[in-house]
């Protein structure tokens, strides 16, 4: 279980998983969701089990994120609130550091800083994630999912999720239509 513990706390930080790290688990959690009962907790903790024990994955960030004090702290949890509430509105940078109060380019450092991402990445992947969640609960077409997305236009929608996801959102949907 030490394991387990010293990977919840690496977790804090976000992990990218690396291939075939991300392959085995990304199975085990679509095994996962077929399975019921005590099955389902056996399954839970073989995931915990194999990330606690693997090396093939990158901290998002780094542990200065976790030692924030508490005016960063609830200084970056607005910007992120703002984000999570108007992903599918169009998102300026300058509005976003006003949030913050802080000036464009303050803000492009600070947030960099922090999450070791620039905004417009960090705004598309929650755009994304949100769009691979359309994909397989919805029968909505892929141009649907993009508009719904926060995205204005296809092809940036499509540069973008095969960027982050690594295949294309068609691809993706046949793959994980639930």
């Amino acid at each position: 279980m030490g394991r387990i513990g010293l990977l919840f706390q690496k977790a804090r930080m976000g992990l990218h998983l690396k291939e075939p790290l991300r392959e085995l688990v990304s199975g085990k959690m679509h095994e996962l969701l077929q399975l019921k009962g005590m099955e389902r907790l056996i399954c839970l903790l073989s995931i915990l089990t194999i990330l606690g024990d693997a090396t093939g994955y990158d901290l998002l960030s780094g542990p200065e994120l976790g030692t924030l004090n508490h005016k960063d702290n609830d200084r970056i949890n607005k910007v992120f609130d703002y984000v999570m509430d108007h992903f599918r509105d169009e998102i300026r940078v300058d509005q976003v550091a006003g949030i913050a109060s802080m000036s464009y380019s303050g803000f492009c450092r600070y947030f960099k800083n922090r999450t070791k991402k620039n905004f417009s990445h960090f705004v598309n992947e929650i755009r994304i994630g949100y769009a691979c969640k359309r994909l397989m609960e919805s029968d909505l077409s892929v141009s649907q999912v993009c508009c719904e997305s926060g995205f204005n236009n296809l092809t940036n929608f499509n540069k973008q999720f095969r960027e982050i996801v690594k295949c294309t959102p068609c691809q993706f949907q046949r793959r994980n239509r639930v």
